[in-house]
């Protein structure tokens, strides 16, 4: 069985990684990984929406997206981001195609909350058809996180959400969060494997702070789906490896 890979990249680093970065990719593929890669772009969709004066609002950590604000994220991803990243991937060697969550069907999405958030949506289900005969033809898909509803209405994505979604419906190896920080860090070294129970003992002592605990509470979560292990890494691919099998630090 193919060893599937799923690798997410926030909006913050995307425009950022190394050459480093597309090497390893070249060499999972040569170790016959079949790789596919999910995007965000909160920084450049906040931008635009500046520049158009639309307002920006979260609540509880999620984007409010209104009407104006979901077709400003669609641009954002799907036709500014999305086409860029390809192209990065092309120009090296990588043989990548571009999709949204509309692209083959893809992703089936529906409103999350809508009188709380408005246009963000929640994955109901992954085509992995479309997916299966992409790989199988050579191709890395990308999927920007963006897609619509039955009835065409755009929802914004959260991407660490699409990754899982896609995960777990390709029964994937590993899924691996590429963030701008080199993995859990303790007393200033990057903790190189980990489990639930260190994990939760690093948040209780307070190494573990701030931004770091929802990203590695939602790699917990990942973790009790058939997902093997879960990676938050830095730019060049190397962070912590979290597992479900009991490790010593």
């Amino acid at each position: 069985m193919d060893q599937i890979v799923i690798i997410k990249c926030g909006g913050s680093v995307l425009k950022s990684l190394q050459p480093s970065f597309f090497q390893r990719l070249k060499e999972m593929e040569e170790e016959g990984k079949k790789i596919i890669l999910v995007h965000g772009g909160g920084p450049d969709i906040t931008k635009y929406m500046n520049a158009l004066s639309i307002p920006v609002q979260f609540i509880d950590g999620v984007r409010r997206t209104s009407g104006q604000a979901a077709e400003t994220a669609e641009m954002v991803l799907a036709g500014q981001l999305n086409p860029w990243f390809v192209y990065q991937l092309n120009q090296l060697g990588l043989k990548a195609i571009g999709l949204n969550g509309n692209d083959g069907a893809l992703l089936e999405c529906d409103y999350l909350k809508k009188e709380q958030w408005g246009h963000v949506g929640k994955v109901v289900s992954v085509n992995k058809g479309t997916l299966t005969q992409l790989m199988s033809a050579g191709f890395i898909p990308v999927i920007a996180s963006v897609s619509r509803n039955l009835i065409g209405d755009i929802l914004n994505l959260n991407a660490d959400t699409v990754a899982f979604e896609v995960a777990s419906a390709m029964e994937a190896e590993s899924l691996i969060f590429v963030t701008d920080v080199d993995g859990i860090l303790a007393e200033g070294k990057t903790v190189e494997k980990a489990t639930t129970s260190s994990i939760l003992k690093l948040i209780e002592t307070g190494i573990i702070t701030g931004g770091m605990i929802p990203k590695v509470e939602a790699a917990l979560n990942c973790l009790q789906s058939k997902i093997k292990e879960i990676q938050i890494v830095g730019k060049e691919l190397k962070g912590t490896l979290i597992v479900k099998e009991e490790v010593f630090l």
